[in-house]
């Protein structure tokens, strides 16, 4: 009896009581972990995607070591010094931004831009052959089939080359161990790939030896 008429004197409080439990056990429920497959197929996918754009775990540029199917000339002195001439200044100021030498920076722009009269040059200012990568956002350029990036100006060729370069996970051990040898460091772009055009590493380091680069580094 003393049960019941405590239920009726106080019935009101139960009753906002048994309300705020049910939604309590409510909320829990609903923020509780589950097993289920939908779940499973719902976050794979975002972890497959942050590793495929993180820059860190991205392949270098993918051209094989020997370079890809261009066929570099040499020029003729007067284009190579206006290479030259026009770029010097600018592969300076990178050198001392990224580490990279100057005299590497503009043997790499004369031979992948085949001293700036190819076409990814003269219609896309990419001096460096760049191709279009997964994680490439910019503008693109076609030519013979394969996508290469675009730039507003040459000098954004340079610097998007620098970057490239200076952002390799062993790009501070390769700085360290190969020091201030262009043919080091030839050889090493062109094993990470980074021309397209064959015996890429030879070639420069012809046109280092026959100007002078090396005096760009001082």
């Amino acid at each position: 009896m003393l049960f019941i008429k405590f239920l009726k004197t106080n019935w009101f409080i139960i009753g906002i009581a048994l309300i705020v439990l049910a939604a309590f056990v409510r909320k829990n429920l609903r923020l509780a972990p589950t097993n289920s497959s939908d779940d499973r197929t719902e976050t794979a996918p975002e972890k497959f995607t942050q590793k495929e754009t993180d820059p860190k775990t991205t392949a270098l540029l993918g051209w094989k070591p020997d370079g890809g199917d261009a066929r570099f000339s040499e020029p003729d002195e007067a284009t190579a010094m206006a290479f030259i001439t026009r770029f010097g200044k600018v592969a300076v100021g990178e050198q001392s931004k990224f580490g990279i030498p100057a005299s590497v920076l503009v043997a790499s722009g004369l031979v992948n831009s085949f001293a700036g009269g190819r076409d990814l040059a003269t219609g896309a200012n990419n001096f460096f052959a760049m191709p279009c990568t997964p994680t490439w956002t910019g503008k693109t350029s076609t030519s013979n089939g394969k996508c290469f990036r675009r730039y507003d100006t040459a000098w954004d060729s340079f610097r998007d080359f620098s970057v490239a370069v200076s952002g390799q996970p062993d790009f501070l051990k390769m700085k360290k161990s190969v020091k201030n040898s262009p043919e080091k460091w030839l050889e090493n772009l062109e094993q990470a790939g980074f021309s397209d055009v064959q015996n890429f590493s030879e070639e420069a380091l012809k046109l280092v030896k026959k100007y002078r680069l090396q005096d760009l580094d001082k």
